[in-house]
């Protein structure tokens, strides 16, 4: 087991605290296939606004309006953006599909 998948729980727990009320075991956690794990994760971040991980571009603080990056957690998908010429430009995006083993 890789040890990045634990390195996301700390997160996921205080993710699942907030959202639910509820705590995953660490043998849950384990349990669940990676794209899950990782799409929970990716939730996480965006809920906290951690690592320039937003829901919405409407949530992204002005400060990253100047070549910055950001990611935005949609339903089943990851997709980045970059600030340029006053608007946010789409980049790319990454499908929870990615990490399907």
């Amino acid at each position: 087991m890789p040890h990045w998948t634990l390195d996301w729980y700390p997160l996921v727990k205080r993710y699942w605290t907030a959202k639910y009320g509820y705590i995953p075991t660490e043998e849950e956690y384990l349990s669940w296939p990676i794209k899950d794990r990782r799409a929970t994760y990716e939730d996480a971040l965006a809920y906290f606004g951690e690592k320039r991980t937003y829901f919405s571009l409407t949530d992204v603080p002005d400060k990253y309006k100047d070549g910055g990056i950001v990611w935005i957690r949609e339903p089943g998908k990851l997709t980045q953006y970059v600030w340029r010429d006053g608007e946010w430009r789409k980049i790319g995006s990454v499908h929870d599909e990615l990490y399907e083993v």
